[in-house]
């Protein structure tokens, strides 16, 4: 599963919930799940997001420079 799409359902968001947390819109999470590059302020927000939901997350998760703090399902192959 991507970092992106794990943070999300782990705090039980919606893509657009997601979305209008970190001010951007529900298309841009898509491409944010399907691989896109993440810019800074986008992480930032995303990171004010998690710790406003009660969940401790750096840019090192959100970049993949360290594991997420909670089990990540696999992807279907």
């Amino acid at each position: 599963m991507n970092t992106i799409k794990s943070i999300r359902t782990h705090l039980g968001m919606s893509q657009r919930a997601m979305a209008e947390g970190i001010g951007c819109t529900q298309p841009n999470i898509g491409f944010y799940e399907r691989g896109q590059s993440i810019p800074p302020r986008v992480a930032a927000k995303l990171i004010e997001l998690a710790v406003a939901n009660g969940v401790d997350l750096t840019y090192d998760h959100i970049y993949g420079l360290r594991e997420l703090p909670w089990p990540v399902e696999s992807s279907p192959a």
